[in-house]
């Protein structure tokens, strides 16, 4: 290559290409389905405020999805540290091609929308708005790399673009009102500001990145890997190979996502102190996190399935290299070591939500004379259920990284969200509408069936293989039949005794493990 810019551009679209395409469409699935059944109902009406908050929030979920897919396309910078090029070329080019393709991806997604479901949505500052978001969480992210300031650095980060991307809907602490229709000389003033400041902060991270200096540590992070560390630095040796390895994973990844949750508590919290006190908001907001934790558990899922080191700029390999496939081990107690990393991760990330949950809700008891509503809908059950959705989605993430083929399944996620997605656009365009719900229902039904039948030939090969012994597969069983019978208890109290919903809530439930991951990944 003749210069650093088209090197770096062709790197990451050569190597990253699948995981762009991949997590575009990511980002662009849940606003496409939600607009499609609304459009449906009839009850799109894009100058209403709830659809300008809306707008606000997709935008904000497409830019932090795609803008995963983009950093993690690029690779960490400090692969270019041996070589001869300069901190600012480093800097700049990853910045630039971060801004561009997000800014650009925000303006291509906006405007298909608009034409798609006549929306009029704003599309030049809000693209404007998520390149510079960007490159302020690459500033970020670099000069806090490998200490503890990168979680009060990234909660800086997000309040400051945060709360000047929501001004441009209306009030700072107050409702959307309006759309940011007009990008003003001092929105781009303010926009160019916030790059060169993110430019300059990043030079410097990746000076102190590239000379090995860290930043000064109050010896928080310390304290708490002690106390949650299952064995000393020093002292007695570990009994077992899968004791080592479940010490490592921990230390590398276990605190992922509780400290996840605890800044998502902590933006929410602060949002609910600068907009409106109430105890009932405050209790509604922590009480639907439950759900969240399952978005959460993506974050947990692509990080306890990688081998490779993870890095602040989402750098991640999934591919079991030499040095993790010649060790003194079985690929089911590797298997084991990883997933009891995730459990544990799972188990107490959910432990701290449900516990604040509780705590609000009883404080607000003692405090006030009006109780707090809790909503009709929601029973005993949501709780469990909401452990169970979280441990679902991390340990299918867990397993599809296990096996290495990161890039095949990025094939395959991409087209199933172009069968989701596509289908019932043409469908409502040629079909009668009782044949596209006989489609759809017929198309839940088969999926959730291929997931219950690729689990149970999983588990034959991985007996067949003596990777998993007949107690694991009892155990297994009898968990799966106990969760199983559980949610059609629920199901069939509230009425819902359609089929194709049973048969994908079944398959759903069998994909939190896949024993054959490790030996995929390990026997190349």
């Amino acid at each position: 290559m003749r210069s650093v810019p088209l090197a770096l551009t062709w790197e990451m679209l050569s190597k990253g290409f699948w995981t762009l395409i991949g997590f575009s469409f990511a980002a662009n699935g849940l606003p496409v389905l939600l607009l499609s059944a609304m459009r449906v109902d009839g009850v799109i009406d894009a100058n209403e405020p709830v659809w300008i908050i809306m707008h606000l929030t997709m935008s904000q979920i497409s830019m932090i999805v795609f803008g995963i897919g983009v950093l993690s396309a690029q690779g960490n910078p400090s692969r270019l540290f041996a070589m001869p090029i300069s901190n600012s070329a480093i800097a700049t080019w990853h910045q630039v091609l971060a801004m561009a393709l997000v800014g650009l991806h925000s303006a291509v997604s906006s405007a298909a929308l608009n034409a798609l479901f006549d929306l009029n949505w704003p599309v030049w500052g809000p693209a404007m708005f998520m390149a510079v978001a960007v490159a302020g969480f690459q500033a970020t992210c670099w000069f806090t790399e490998k200490t503890g300031w990168i979680i009060w650095g990234l909660v800086l980060y997000g309040a400051v673009f945060g709360l000047w991307f929501k001004s441009r809907y209306g009030g700072t602490f107050s409702p959307a009102t309006q759309h940011w229709s007009v990008v003003t000389a001092g929105d781009v003033a303010t926009m160019l500001a916030f790059f060169l400041v993110s430019h300059f902060i990043a030079l410097n991270g990746i000076a102190r990145n590239r000379r090995g200096d860290a930043l000064p540590s109050l010896g928080i992070i310390a304290w708490i890997e002690r106390l949650l560390d299952p064995a000393p630095d020093f002292g007695l040796p570990f009994r077992t190979p899968s004791e080592s390895h479940f010490w490592l994973e921990w230390r590398k990844k276990g605190v992922v996502m509780p400290v996840g949750v605890v800044m998502c508590m902590t933006i929410g919290l602060s949002g609910w102190l600068m907009a409106c006190r109430e105890p009932q908001d405050l209790f509604d907001g922590f009480l639907s996190g439950g759900w969240t934790l399952s978005v959460l558990g993506l974050v947990g899922g692509l990080a306890m399935g990688c081998f490779g080191a993870i890095s602040a700029n989402f750098g991640i390999s999934y591919d079991m290299g030499s040095f993790f496939a010649t060790r003194p081990m079985t690929s089911s107690d590797f298997a084991r070591s990883i997933l009891k990393t995730a459990a544990k991760s799972v188990l107490i990330t959910w432990l701290i939500w449900a516990v604040a949950t509780i705590a609000i809700y009883l404080l607000s008891l003692a405090m006030s004379s009006v109780p707090l509503r809790w909503p009709p809908k929601l029973g005993w059950w949501y709780f469990p259920v909401t452990l169970l959705g979280s441990w679902l989605v991390v340990a299918t993430g867990t397993s599809i990284g296990l096996t290495g083929r990161a890039e095949l399944f990025v094939k395959l996620f991409c087209g199933f969200a172009v069968l989701l997605v596509g289908l019932p656009i043409v469908s409502r365009s040629t079909l009668p509408p009782r044949v596209v719900t006989q489609l759809t229902h017929g198309l839940a039904a088969t999926v959730g069936l291929a997931f219950v039948l690729g689990t149970a030939w999983a588990f034959a090969v991985a007996r067949r293989r003596s990777l998993i012994g007949n107690p694991t597969i009892l155990m297994a069983a009898s968990i799966w039949f106990g969760v199983v019978a559980f949610v059609f208890a629920e199901v069939l109290r509230h009425h819902d005794q359609e089929l194709h919903r049973i048969m994908f809530l079944t398959g759903l439930l069998t994909l939190a493990v896949a024993p054959l991951a490790v030996a995929w990944n390990r026997n190349r």
